[in-house]
């Protein structure tokens, strides 16, 4: 059995004007329909400076922004049981994007990029029909990059794990009622999985 993806795409440029409001200077690409944040949520509600930066850490459902460097203290331990996300970590108009948009995303294809290279400050992926080509800050038309930050992995003590190696990035579906679906890619692979809910990942808003 063959099976066709057919998929859509408008390359956004992202201008200078990172206010958080609802416009298009926040948008880095569309893919069928569905407008994709050109950087990453940092602070609860705002968009971060640039793409290509460590942003902080979300638990799912939970407004608490972890910082993505060092040793934090107070990391909640319980685990986390709500079925959807009712605290919107992105910008009013913006939402986490579901598994399926995820997949979308992945279908358009992506290259790994390491630190430096590509006008990147840190590792990551180029994500969009033109990862190929794309270059940090300024040359991004048809891609949008994905930091790789790493995650608080650890369920029980808030470990920073794989920065600068692999990244970790919510959806809005969950699995079970312990476990979220979320996106993991590394220089050599790229796939979307369940994971612990109580642990703390990055966030990509849509619209």
């Amino acid at each position: 059995m063959t099976l066709a993806f057919a998929l859509s795409f408008t390359a956004c440029n992202k201008g200078d004007d990172n206010n958080n409001e609802d416009n298009d200077n926040d948008v880095g690409l569309v893919v069928d329909g569905v407008e994709w944040a050109a950087t990453n949520v940092d602070d609860f509600q705002q968009f971060a400076a640039r793409p290509d930066m460590y942003t902080k850490f979300y638990q799912w459902n939970r407004s608490k922004a972890w910082p993505a460097s060092g040793a934090v203290t107070g990391w909640p331990t319980e685990q986390i049981t709500d079925p959807s996300w009712t605290n919107n970590p992105c910008p009013p108009g913006w939402r986490l994007p579901t598994k399926d948009e995820w997949q979308a995303l992945m279908n358009t294809t992506s290259e790994w990029a390491e630190v430096n290279t590509r006008g990147n400050a840190v590792s990551g992926r180029f994500y969009g029909p033109a990862c190929k080509a794309c270059t940090l800050p300024s040359n991004m038309t048809g891609c949008i990059f994905l930091p790789a930050v790493g995650g608080r992995y650890s369920r029980d003590d808030s470990s920073l794990d794989h920065r600068g190696l692999e990244g970790y990035y919510w959806t809005s579906v969950q699995q079970t009622n312990k476990d979220g679906y979320r996106l993991r890619f590394t220089p050599h692979t790229v796939g979307i999985g369940p994971h612990f809910k109580a642990v703390g990942f990055s966030i990509r808003c849509v619209k």
